[in-house]
């Protein structure tokens, strides 16, 4: 395996772990939930065991569903990990000989993955309240 290969496939891990992280502070924005609480179920309030947080992975193993009450796991949170994921592993590929340019993009997709979650969660709950 080649060095930059290497990288690609590490920096799709962590890209992974932060769309699992905008997604879950996309939601305690919007709820109003401290940051610094544990995940829990949105259903049945249930602590999420760390193992069942793994990135992509968990969603899979869990097929999509609460351990505990079986109800569905929102697939917003498959796809802002994969979307990080492919992201983050994009500009490794873009971006492998300069640090700068590499630094300046992980940055500004985050945040703009961050924004995007919340503004689509935002009009996911007043599509819900109103009906359309």
């Amino acid at each position: 395996m080649s060095e930059k290969t290497f990288f690609i496939l590490w920096f799709a891990a962590i890209g992974a772990l932060f769309g699992s992280f905008i997604n879950a502070m996309a939601y305690r924005t919007i709820h109003k939930v401290s940051p610094v609480k544990t995940s829990r179920c949105e259903h049945c309030g249930q602590a999420i065991k760390p193992w069942d947080e793994i990135p992509i992975v968990s969603w899979f193993v869990l097929r999509g569903r609460c351990r505990h009450c079986k109800s569905r796991i929102s697939a917003s949170m498959l796809i802002s990990e994969i979307g990080m994921a492919a992201l983050y592993a994009s500009g490794i590929f873009l971006f492998y000989r300069y640090v700068w340019a590499l630094s300046i993009f992980l940055v500004f997709v985050t945040i703009a993955g961050y924004l995007a979650m919340t503004a689509l969660k935002i009009m996911g709950n007043l599509s819900q309240k109103t009906g359309v």
